[in-house]
């Protein structure tokens, strides 16, 4: 909550920094939009802690349904107010369909009573998130990074890529909720069992079965550009040099789509064994790396260049994770033996 009220209060000094291409109405807009994302963004973070709390009881579908409810439902008032009240609307929709998702996952986890103390004593957590928040702070800013630079592009850039890269986020959580959320405590129980050659082919399997899925999703992509401008057309009413042009950074963002899916499931690996600094060395030399390929890529080639920067820096990331993994069994099976 502190970060969130920083990041309000400092809003006026941030915006025309990130997006000094928007015109004064544009910059003004997002102002009114950030109170309630930021309450949001509050709550989201609850979200994900109860949503972990309900797959440690190996409740995976009755807060899935929950999330589905709360965005169908969100979706119903953005159709019959946004025409009526313009896109500001979208962020108090936003906010609605946070707090009522968490609010029904705290009393699904049992109301719990916030414990202060016991929370300031827990030392060992404390280096754990604090090697976890450096990490995640560094490559949570990643938009942040995409955004200053599609903002720099041609109009209406910055908003097709947008579309593309939520998309893409959109079709990588179903995956990992699909393939990673079920695998990871399977992950967990292997290596507490000691059993490491069992945890090593469960991760792999993860990532073998989301390449599939991916190359597929790029197989479709690709059969579908006779078609693509249309369907945009009849869908967002959108021109078709637009929708090529999301066509084009779909493709691009394979790489962003295979790691935001597979990645969770090779971090689970490194967070059985109580090792949360690992990934967030990663994560942090992924972002010096992915901001040096971003600029040398939107420089060199525009939008495109940004949207293939981004996902080679994703699989960087992923690679390096991989490997380290392998690594890390290796040595604890050698160790056991």
């Amino acid at each position: 909550m502190p970060i969130a009220v920083i990041g309000w209060a400092t809003t006026t000094l941030w915006l025309p920094l990130l997006f000094s291409d928007f015109t004064p109405q544009q910059q003004a807009m997002v102002e009114i939009m950030s109170p309630p994302l930021f309450a949001s963004a509050v709550l989201t973070t609850h979200i994900a802690m109860m949503l972990t709390a309900q797959r440690a009881r190996s409740h995976f579908y009755l807060a899935e349904l929950l999330s589905l409810i709360c965005m169908l439902l969100a979706l119903a008032l953005l159709a019959y107010w946004l025409p009526k009240a313009g896109i500001e609307v979208t962020a108090w929709v936003t906010l609605l369909r946070s707090f009522l998702v968490a609010s029904v996952l705290y009393r699904l986890s049992d109301s719990p009573a916030p414990d202060v103390i016991t929370a300031i004593r827990a030392h060992n957590a404390w280096r754990q998130l604090r090697a976890m928040m450096t990490g995640a702070a560094l490559q949570k800013s990643n938009p942040v990074v995409e955004r200053y630079w599609s903002a720099q592009g041609p109009s209406p850039g910055v908003t097709l890529l947008a579309i593309a890269q939520t998309t893409i986020t959109a079709v990588a959580s179903v995956l990992e909720r699909a393939v990673c959320v079920p695998m990871a405590p399977r992950i967990a129980r292997s290596i507490a069992a000691r059993d490491y050659a069992e945890a090593g082919v469960l991760y792999r399997r993860g990532i073998s079965q989301i390449l599939l899925v991916v190359i597929a999703v790029g197989v479709v992509v690709t059969l579908l550009q006779p078609t693509w401008n249309s369907l945009f057309n009849w869908l967002l009413h959108m021109p078709p040099a637009h929708a090529n042009q999301v066509w084009c950074f779909s493709l691009l963002l394979l790489g962003y789509l295979l790691v935001g899916a597979a990645g969770p499931v090779v971090v689970a690996v490194f967070y059985a064994f109580g090792n949360t600094s690992t990934p967030a060395r990663v994560s942090t030399a992924g972002f010096f790396v992915g901001l040096a390929l971003k600029s040398i890529g939107f420089l060199w080639w525009g939008l495109p260049g940004l949207a293939a920067a981004m996902s080679l820096g994703h699989l960087f990331n992923l690679v390096t994770l991989c490997v380290l993994a392998e690594l890390t069994l290796h040595q604890h099976q050698t160790h056991e033996g």
